[in-house]
């Protein structure tokens, strides 16, 4: 016979799966996206408009959850207050009846025997469930910005080639009529960029996966981050040998600048602004490591007063109104600062992917999920001429 007991908990376990179900939905929609969006198959409208709509089905899920909790509570309260008290069962009890025929000359009952204490419930895993909080706290996640000032673009190859102009010599001058004009000479150069892959991965049971939605959505999140920061490093660092991409500090993609003896950092950085300029080019944003900017903006004069920033301003980091992007890729005591609209170019092969597979090593028969984040990207160095590099001092 079916109780309501059994219904109640036949309806919560089937709401649970439904949640899973949902949630899982959810995950699998996300993963697709990402893609979509990169291909413009899809708007970011679309995309938030579909999330909101299948989050707010796992938020009914979870309120319909609750109501049950709640009422399985109740359920265990009145199901105690029905329990029969020690008196009752003394009086129900044959050896009380014995004591009140005069056939004993005391009654005694063993309340364990009486079922009393058989549904006494301690506060254990088994029966109290620990209060475990919605979500993952995250780790550090850094601040990915060097992409906001490095132009980019799409390639469907492995290679790019471009043409660059190498030199020219001008021949534009003043004519008289019937006089023979100037000659301009221009060389040109061929810049080959190597798209470059940059992964990593990591194994998941099934079970977390179908169990921990959570966790599995914030793994894909975070391992997509780490292929993020490693560009970001590469597109400084990279030293062009081997799977490296070619970055901003490897010889030959800057011009190297020399600080001025005694001078403070913000005038090392208007002397760059002045050298750009003198070569027709123009300082639009400036690279430092996260110390360096902040050291900048605490220093005082004689009064104790600021001399560059106002602790209590909400403005952002820059120097001549110049911005300043921060970011650990950049040695600390180093700058680059250039007209990165000319400087450099990210070639993209493709954004950043997660993906699972079930066929890889003893996943199959260790029931395990590999997951992996990729991206393939090259940065091309057009002109060296438009980007300085070098010590922030001297």
């Amino acid at each position: 016979m079916t109780t309501e007991h059994d219904k109640d908990a036949q309806e919560l376990k089937d709401t649970v799966l439904a949640l899973k179900t949902k949630t899982a939905e959810l995950d699998a929609f996300l993963k697709t996206a990402q893609p979509d969006l990169a291909n413009n198959t899809k708007s970011v409208g679309e995309v938030i408009a579909k999330a909101e709509e299948m989050a707010k089905s796992i938020t009914e899920f979870g309120a319909r959850i609750t109501e049950m909790e709640q009422k399985a509570a109740e359920s265990v309260k009145r199901g105690k207050t029905m329990s029969e008290s020690m008196g009752e069962v003394l009086a129900k009890s044959d050896s009380l009846r014995e004591f009140a025929a005069g056939n004993a000359q005391r009654a005694r009952v063993t309340v364990e025997d009486a079922g009393f204490f058989k549904n006494t419930i301690t506060n254990s895993d088994n029966t109290t469930a620990p209060d475990r909080q919605p979500g993952v706290i995250p780790g550090a996640f850094r601040r990915l910005r060097l992409r906001d000032v490095v132009p980019s673009g799409l390639t469907g190859l492995n290679v790019v080639e471009t043409t660059r102009e190498a030199s020219y010599t001008s021949g534009a001058a003043e004519a008289g009529e019937g006089s023979a004009k100037g000659e301009t000479d221009i060389t040109f150069d061929l810049v080959t960029t190597n798209i470059r892959t940059i992964a990593t991965f990591l194994r998941l049971s099934k079970q977390i996966i179908s169990d921990a939605p959570t966790v599995a959505s914030y793994v894909n999140t975070r391992l997509a981050h780490l292929v993020d920061k490693r560009l970001d490093s590469q597109i400084v660092n990279g030293t062009g040998s081997g799977s490296n991409l070619n970055g901003m500090t490897k010889s030959g993609n800057y011009t190297a600048f020399t600080p001025l003896s005694g001078a403070t950092e913000f005038d090392n950085i208007a002397i760059i602004a002045g050298l750009l300029g003198q070569a027709d080019y123009d300082l639009n944003a400036i690279l430092l490591n996260p110390y360096d900017a902040w050291k900048m903006q605490r220093a005082k004069g004689s009064t104790n007063d600021h001399y560059y920033s106002d602790p209590y301003s909400l403005a952002p980091l820059a120097a001549w109104g110049v911005p300043i992007i921060t970011s650990n890729a950049v040695t600390q005591g180093k700058v680059i600062a250039a007209d990165f609209t000319q400087a450099y170019f990210l070639w993209n092969r493709s954004g950043t992917v997660v993906e699972m597979f079930e066929q890889d090593a003893d996943n199959v028969t260790k029931n395990l999920v590999t997951v992996r984040a990729e991206l393939r990207a090259g940065l091309e160095t057009r002109i060296p001429a438009a980007a300085y590099y070098g010590n922030l001092t001297a």
